[in-house]
């Protein structure tokens, strides 16, 4: 189309050419650029649109629908209904498109999302379907997953709940009861160990615990207490040390201290989080080392109170476990953190 000369480019030919090939629109002269020319070449290629300055709303609707891309050289305004225009590339299931070329609030997004769901339930019911196959998994692709607590028991198949899943973690709290199998669940925690804590207490098994803690140790929250082993428990230490604030005191044990210790040290971020009881003992007077007296010298923890008094009572003392010399910035830490009570 570029090397034919102006005078031979008629309407017919025109056609033709983006009839076969959306981007020879930018070969077609602006005055020979009728809608229905447009159209064919959008038809083609949604990302035809660039080469036109007439993008009616119609115009940029059918670009979206043919390609999602298309967004790019569409300039959204209210005039032009740009939230239906972005709900088109929603329903695709292409948001991160619109993210990327348009900045909108997760909120603006989360009510399109509401409002092509409500669009669905309302089209189900105006066709009289209730609710088909093809429905219920248009409305998941477009991640309307809520859509389900709506849809009848009986028009939720195996396929649907695993499709759901699949796309988005959090339509597990949807899925029946009566459908929701251990590879249901397995599925969406796999997808994301967030998904547990829609799993009911019931169908937690070990198995799906270890699957979830093996990625995220903070949803160990989630987890029942009695369910809480020393292995589970650890688990979750291995992937994050800092969960430990959200493990029971019941649940503490030596051998879980031991393990901390031995995976990061006498890290007093990590130990602060541990019952005074519990501490690890002062290797001075061998008590537990009160929290807002723990202080860490050369990967050794202590009580400053009893390093200080150990201090004032040997002139020359020496960092008890190594031998080295104080520094003064350690003395005037012990010393501050000695006041406490």
């Amino acid at each position: 189309m570029q090397y034919v000369p102006e005078n031979k480019k008629t309407d017919e030919i025109c056609k033709l050419a983006v009839k076969n090939y959306g981007n020879a629109l930018q070969y077609v002269p602006i005055e020979k650029q009728t809608i229905e020319i447009i159209k064919l070449a959008i038809e083609n290629n949604g990302c035809a649109i660039r080469y036109t300055y007439n993008r009616t709303h119609e115009i940029c609707k059918l670009a979206v629908q043919n390609n999602t891309e298309a967004l790019r050289y569409i300039k959204l305004s209210e005039d032009k209904m740009s939230d239906e225009i972005i709900k088109l590339a929603i329903r695709k299931n292409d948001e991160h498109i619109v993210l990327q070329y348009f900045r909108l609030s997760k909120e603006k997004i989360t009510r399109l999302k509401n409002e092509i769901e409500d669009e669905i339930i309302k089209l189900a019911l105006k066709n009289n379907n209730f609710w088909s196959d093809e429905m219920i998994k248009s409305a998941i692709k477009c991640n309307c997953v809520e859509v389900l607590q709506d849809v009848p028991i009986h028009n939720i198949t195996i396929e649907i709940c695993m499709l759901a899943v699949q796309n988005n973690y959090k339509a597990l709290r949807y899925v029946p009861i009566e459908k929701l199998s251990d590879e249901i669940i397995k599925l969406a925690v796999g997808n994301n160990s967030k998904a547990l804590r829609y799993v009911l207490k019931e169908k937690m098994s070990i198995e799906i615990i270890k699957l979830a803690l093996k990625n995220n140790g903070y949803v160990i929250i989630h987890v029942p207490i009695e369910k809480m082993s020393e292995e589970i428990i650890k688990l979750a230490l291995e992937n994050n040390s800092y969960i430990l604030l959200h493990i029971p005191e019941s649940k503490i044990t030596d051998d879980i201290i031991n393990f901390v210790i031995e995976k990061d040290g006498y890290n007093y971020n990590i130990l602060q989080y541990l019952p005074i009881e519990k501490m690890p003992s002062d290797p001075i007077t061998f008590e537990s080392i009160h929290k807002d007296r723990a202080i860490l010298i050369h990967k050794q923890l202590y009580d400053a109170k009893s390093l200080y008094k150990y201090i004032e009572s040997n002139i020359n003392a020496t960092i008890p476990h190594n031998r080295k010399p104080f520094t003064q910035e350690m003395l005037q830490d012990i010393y501050n953190k000695s006041n406490y009570e």
